[in-house]
């Protein structure tokens, strides 16, 4: 996720003390709007960690607010939040679970969740309309927390995007050259966490095993993929099967009008139909996070 601009956050770590729920954490305001980073895990130049770095925000001189021993209200298995109402734009709502706990169900859905400091932590976007009531229910957690994540990334985004398994099988694929796998997996990883389906040849090796590979990569870089991100490098212009997975991106691009194909750059190759008129990412010191983050904010912004 790209840092987010917002104009209020509430940050919260929950935990239990003598089996009642309480959070703590912080509220900021401010009238100009903010910018939120979701991943950060280390400070950047004019960064602030909001509730122990469950976030990041840049230059927070602006109004904010300690929170201390304060419960949600209590409705019988499940909580609400009394979020306060936004003015002028959206209220980021952000909330770490209590040690060896899951969110079970939220009305609304979050949009992400991740690993934090060995808890799961989720965050939402609430419109600045009105004021909307936040209520989500936690059991224990019976799996792996890394596990877990997925889950409620993949339920999220299958909740944002209905219909993307009628006309794409997968979100995105991944086109790169065998030099560059060790920076694609990382991204590919980061983005299946995410809750995205992705083509990526280490995640299918039992569903590739016996296929047509040359029909069946025409099928998947030129129809079953809504995006394909293609890892340019001087590797990746010599290679028999990139230039075939790139021939079915463009073709499919071409016949559709449309900016299906993203490149990334690891350096400045000339690939044969692609413009250089065509917007590109550079991966010149762009870490695999970033990159993932940016190609899952592309996908839920074109469906």
């Amino acid at each position: 996720m790209a840092p987010l601009l917002v104009f209020i956050l509430v940050a919260i770590r929950l935990r239990f003390h003598e089996g009642r729920l309480l959070g703590d954490g912080e509220i900021i305001v401010c009238d100009r709007g903010f910018y939120v980073s979701w991943y950060g895990t280390s400070l950047s130049e004019g960064q602030v960690p909001i509730a122990e770095g469950l976030v990041y925000v840049w230059k927070a001189h602006f109004l904010r607010e300690q929170i201390r021993d304060v419960a949600p209200a209590d409705l019988g298995g499940r909580y609400k939040w009394r979020n306060p109402i936004p003015e002028g734009g959206p209220l980021m709502f952000v909330m770490s679970l209590p040690r060896g706990f899951t969110l079970a169900d939220s009305d609304p859905k979050p949009v992400e969740a991740k690993e934090h400091d060995g808890t799961i932590a989720v965050f939402w976007i609430l419109p600045p309309e009105m004021q909307v009531p936040l209520v989500w229910q936690i059991a224990e957690l019976r799996c792996e927390l890394i596990d877990e994540v997925r889950r409620i990334n993949r339920e999220g985004m299958n909740d944002l995007l209905p219909t993307r398994g009628g006309n794409f099988e997968y979100d995105v694929a991944l086109s790169f050259a065998g030099e560059d796998r060790v920076y694609v997996e990382q991204v590919a990883t980061l983005l299946r966490e995410a809750g995205l389906k992705v083509f990526y040849d280490g995640f299918e090796e039992v569903s590739l095993w016996g296929k047509n590979l040359y029909d069946h990569l025409s099928q998947v870089y030129g129809q079953k993929a809504r995006y394909t991100v293609m890892f340019i490098s001087r590797h990746y212009a010599n290679k028999i099967w990139t230039t075939h997975e790139r021939k079915s991106a463009q073709e499919r691009a071409v016949k559709e009008n449309s900016d299906c194909i993203l490149p990334a750059r690891f350096d400045d190759t000339d690939i044969p139909g692609l413009s250089r008129t065509i917007g590109y990412l550079s991966l010149h010191n762009r870490d695999p996070m970033n990159l993932a983050d940016l190609i899952v904010q592309k996908v839920k912004e074109g469906s």
